[in-house]
């Protein structure tokens, strides 16, 4: 029963930050001393890069997010978030993180202040997502709670592992599970409508994915070879 509702947590995970996306809170750091960065309130969604899209000729799975712009319409409890909207301090462009660039996730806790002293903003340690990526640099985001941030957590693991690995043995039904899938905008081809809402990845979306996981386990592998031979 456990593992069921385990498995019934992961899907709903899975059908939000592939549709509506999820809300947290994006975190930087301050530029410079008198710098007081200030945390965007985001959707954060698991987005497939068109192949027009940023002037790239292959799609990629990403982990994008964004802020939402402001509206009249829009009530929030925090009146932080509600004076950052009005002023109209919201994000324009669409920020995004490789799928395949992610070396680690992990939930914030009590002791982690010695790593997140860094980012002033951030309310409660245990609320936080931190994902360090190949290079080394890192992304802080913060859940509503801390129960939020471990489903979070838990989630992006799952994606990431079971994209990598259906990839590898190249079964398409279970990676179109994981992925949207876009239109190429470059497709001469007329689209029928049962083609154009189906969930089955192309052949040629599937091995640029494909591409990306092996170029980004390479780059990953080159990290790690020079962190090695540093020590040695």
């Amino acid at each position: 029963n456990n593992n069921a509702g385990a498995g019934g947590t992961i899907k709903l995970f899975l059908d939000q930050i592939t549709t509506d996306g999820i809300n947290l809170h994006w975190h930087t750091k301050p530029l410079h001393k008198k710098h007081s960065p200030q945390s965007q309130k985001v959707k954060a969604y698991i987005h497939i890069s068109d192949c027009m899209e940023g002037g790239g000729d292959q799609v990629a799975p990403n982990l994008a997010w964004s802020s939402p712009p402001p509206s009249s319409s829009q009530n929030d409890d925090n009146d932080d978030d509600d004076d950052q909207l009005d002023n109209g301090k919201f994000m324009s462009a669409k920020q995004r993180c490789s799928l395949f660039d992610i070396a680690s996730i992990h939930k914030g806790t009590a002791s982690s202040n010695r790593i997140l002293q860094a980012y002033p903003t951030i309310t409660n340690p245990e609320n936080c997502v931190t994902i360090t990526r190949n290079d080394k640099t890192m992304l802080l985001f913060e859940a509503s709670n801390a129960t939020e941030a471990k489903k979070v957590v838990h989630g992006m693991r799952w994606i990431v592992a079971r994209l990598s690995f259906n990839l590898i043995i190249g079964n398409r039904d279970v990676c179109a599970e994981l992925l949207p899938v876009p239109r190429r905008k470059n497709s001469s081809r007329t689209v029928t409508h049962d083609e154009e809402h189906s969930r089955t990845l192309t052949s040629e979306i599937m091995n640029d994915v494909t591409s990306q996981l092996v170029e980004k386990s390479l780059e990953r592998l080159q990290h790690h070879g020079a962190a090695h031979e540093i020590i040695l």
